[in-house]
């Protein structure tokens, strides 16, 4: 009978959502130099007090902030959750793969008690084809600006 019920916990407890982060990135095979818009998106069901993204930096690609981080509730899958979203650009230096992440989202959450727990939510590695520049030479970048 214990068995029976612990099986039934564990089914039941399937359904509950834990916090994640994902990269959302766009399709296409985007060219070397051209700017690449990225989301971050973390969803979570706990009570967080402070929290601290750390996104890889990579000789790979240059990146930037677009905006300021989002943070709203929204239903998912008919539950209330705490979303963040972050929006940044990517700007690939060379054709190939290129692969970003992974990200570590790092939660400081509120317990029952009102104790604190440190939580490390995790995006996994994401991939994207970059084709080479089109034409002969480089993009349009400037190497100085006077203002």
């Amino acid at each position: 009978m214990v068995i029976r019920l612990a099986i039934l916990f564990f089914l039941l407890a399937g359904g509950v959502r834990a916090e994640t982060l994902r990269l959302l990135m766009p399709e296409g095979k985007p060219v070397v130099g051209e700017m690449i818009a990225v989301t971050l998106r973390g969803e979570y069901t706990r009570r967080i007090a402070l929290e601290t993204l750390t996104f890889p930096d990579s000789a790979d690609y240059d990146w930037m902030q677009l905006s300021r981080d989002n943070w709203r509730e929204e239903r998912v899958n008919g539950r209330t959750v705490k979303v963040f979203e972050r929006r940044l650009a990517l700007f690939p230096r060379h054709a190939g793969p290129l692969t970003v992440g992974p990200v570590v989202h790092r939660l400081t959450l509120v317990g029952g008690d009102g104790g604190r727990e440190t939580l490390d939510v995790r995006a996994e590695p994401e991939t994207i084809q970059v084709v080479p520049f089109p034409a002969d030479g480089g993009s349009l970048a400037a190497r100085t600006l006077t203002v």
